[in-house]
């Protein structure tokens, strides 16, 4: 009898520790359902911010090529600019001095007049 007391005792061990262990897979099996939502929430967050990424690098690329043409064209547009006001400013030299010898030869002629 002292044996099969002895097993009695040792089956409510194992029991026990076979309740246990079940309810230890359950937590385990309730915490891995978990994180593995988790990481399909993160997952689709990802790949929402992935495809935003390459959306805006590709908008980005096509600003910078947009900057460099404008900065091209800003560029050759300075230099007309340039060659303008460097052609205005060679005429305007030029004006001055006729206007200054057109003036000059008026009162000349308004001087020899005079003096007949």
């Amino acid at each position: 009898m002292k044996n099969n007391g002895s097993n009695k005792v040792l089956m409510w061990i194992l029991a026990i520790c076979f309740a246990a262990s079940l309810c230890g897979n359950v937590g385990l099996s309730n915490s891995k359902d978990r994180l593995t939502t988790q990481y399909n929430e993160l997952d689709t967050k990802y790949q929402d911010l992935k495809t935003k990424y390459k959306d805006l690098s590709s908008e980005n690329e096509a600003n910078a090529s947009l900057y460099n043409d404008k900065s091209d064209e800003y560029d050759t547009l300075q230099e007309d600019y340039d060659d303008l006001q460097d052609k205005y400013n060679t005429l305007e030299k030029k004006y001055k001095k006729k206007t200054a010898n057109s003036i000059n030869q008026s009162k000349i002629f308004k001087f020899f007049i005079q003096q007949f």
